[in-house]
C-alpha cells in the first residue's frame, strides 16, 4: 500500500513538473516575441480599418492613437494608446530629378512629410512623371477622431442633416493618370467640382489640363509649380522661392487666384484665418509671414475640412461610398470651417483604375439621394 502511495506522489510531482516547464517555455517565447508598436497598427503601410487619426509628432515626442473599437449595434468605444513615435529622416529625395538622373544633395529641399513617386509613365509618345504627395495624410489633426459603424457588416446609418448642406469636391495634385477616368465620373454626374493642379504636370500632359479648364462645371485651380518637391518645411523657409513657384503656375491657369498650399492645410479667406494644425510653434512662426504675403499678392488660399484617405501601398481610396458619406455627414455637424458648408480633399490618382471611380460615383449619387448639393470653391 505504501509503494502504492509512493507512485502515486510520484505521478502527481511529474505532473507538477511538466506544467512548470510548459509555462516557463511559455515565458521565455513572450520574451524572445518582438513587441508591436502600436502606432504601426496605423501605419499607412499596413493601414488598419479602424484607425482614424494619427497626431502627428515631433521627434522623440509622444504622439496619441485614438482608434475605435467597433461593434456591431453601430456604437463604438475609443481607445487611447500613448506611444514614443520617430520622424522620418528629414532629407527626401526629388523622385522626378532621380529619374532625370540629377544628383541629390544638401542643395535639395529638405522636410519630414514623405512624398511618393510613381515610376515615368509613357503617354502621348512624350513620358508624364506622376507623383503622389498626400498631403492629407501628413497632416491629420485630432478632428479626424470620429466614431465609424462596425466594419465587418458595412452598414452605415443615415444621419439626417438640417441647413443647405453644401459640399466642395476638390481634387489634388493633376494632372496625373487618374485624371482622366475623374474628368469622366464627373461630366457623367453633371456636379460642379474643384481641381488644384500641380504647374509642373500641367507642362508635361497639357492635353489633360486643357480638357479640364473646358468643362463648365469644373475649377482649375493653383497648387503650386513643384509641389515643394515634396519637402514642404524648407520650402516654406524661403518667401521668395514660394511666391515665384506659385505665381509660374498661376501664368499657365490664369484667373481666378485661388489656391491651396502644397502639404499644408491652410486658409486665408475674407473672414477665415487658419494655421495647419499639424505644425508645431517654431514652424508656424516662420512660415505664416509667407501665407500673408500670398494674401497680399490676391491669392485665395484654401484648405480642407475633411479627406478621402488612400491606401499609400495601391493609392486607391482606403473606404467605400457609404463610409465616406457617413463621415461626411458627421464632419459636418461639426468642426466645418463654415456652416453648411464642407470642403472635401481627394487625390486625383486615387481614380486610376474602376475601383475608384466606381466608389466617386456611388458617393456623388448617395450624396445627391441625401439632398447635398456641389459646388466649385468660387461660391464658397
Amino acid at each position: 500500500m505504501w509503494d502504492t502511495r509512493k507512485q502515486e506522489v510520484s505521478a502527481y510531482m511529474k505532473h507538477i513538473l511538466l506544467l512548470f516547464h510548459i509555462v516557463f517555455l511559455s515565458l521565455c517565447a513572450v520574451a524572445e516575441t518582438p513587441q508591436t508598436n502600436p502606432l504601426e497598427l496605423f501605419s499607412s503601410k499596413q493601414p488598419h480599418q479602424d484607425a482614424i487619426s494619427v497626431m502627428p509628432a515631433k521627434q522623440h515626442t509622444q504622439t496619441t492613437v485614438v482608434a475605435q473599437e467597433s461593434y456591431r449595434n453601430t456604437s463604438a468605444k475609443d481607445t487611447n494608446i500613448t506611444a514614443i513615435k520617430r520622424t522620418h529622416p528629414s532629407h527626401k529625395p526629388d523622385p522626378l530629378a532621380i529619374l532625370r538622373g540629377e544628383p541629390q544633395g544638401d542643395n535639395s529641399y529638405s522636410q519630414e512629410p514623405s512624398a511618393d513617386a510613381k515610376d515615368a509613365n509613357d503617354s502621348l509618345g512624350s513620358k508624364i512623371y506622376h507623383f503622389f504627395f498626400g498631403e492629407g495624410e501628413e497632416n491629420a489633426t485630432q478632428e479626424e477622431n470620429i466614431t465609424l459603424p462596425s466594419e465587418t457588416n458595412q452598414t452605415f446609418p443615415i444621419i439626417k442633416l438640417q441647413g443647405k448642406k453644401i459640399i466642395y469636391l476638390t481634387f489634388d495634385d493633376g494632372p496625373v493618370s487618374g485624371t482622366a477616368n475623374l474628368l469622366d465620373v464627373l461630366q457623367k454626374a453633371h456636379v460642379k467640382a474643384t481641381m488644384f493642379m500641380v504647374g509642373r504636370q500641367i507642362d508635361a500632359d497639357p492635353k489633360l489640363f486643357h480638357r479640364a479648364e473646358t468643362i463648365p462645371d469644373i475649377l482649375v485651380a493653383n497648387h503650386t509649380y513643384t509641389h515643394a518637391n515634396g519637402h514642404y518645411k524648407q520650402f516654406y523657409s524661403h518667401k521668395q522661392t514660394v511666391l515665384d513657384d506659385i505665381a509660374k503656375t498661376q501664368e499657365l491657369i490664369g484667373e481666378p487666384h485661388d489656391l491651396r498650399l502644397a502639404g499644408r492645410n491652410v486658409w486665408r479667406l475674407p473672414g477665415v484665418q487658419k494655421n495647419d494644425k499639424a505644425l508645431g510653434e517654431e514652424e508656424v512662426m516662420i512660415e505664416v509671414p509667407v501665407y500673408d504675403a500670398l494674401e497680399k499678392e490676391g491669392y485665395q488660399i484654401f484648405g480642407w475640412d475633411i479627406e478621402w484617405r488612400f491606401d499609400h501601398r495601391t493609392h486607391l481610396p482606403r473606404y467605400g461610398a457609404e463610409e465616406l458619406a457617413y463621415r461626411v455627414a458627421l464632419r459636418y455637424t461639426h468642426h466645418t470651417t463654415k456652416k453648411e458648408k464642407i470642403i472635401m480633399l481627394a487625390h486625383d490618382y486615387m481614380f486610376r483604375d474602376q475601383n475608384g471611380s466606381q466608389k466617386l460615383s456611388r458617393f456623388i449619387t448617395i450624396m445627391k439621394q441625401r439632398g447635398w448639393r456641389f459646388e466649385s470653391i468660387e461660391t464658397y
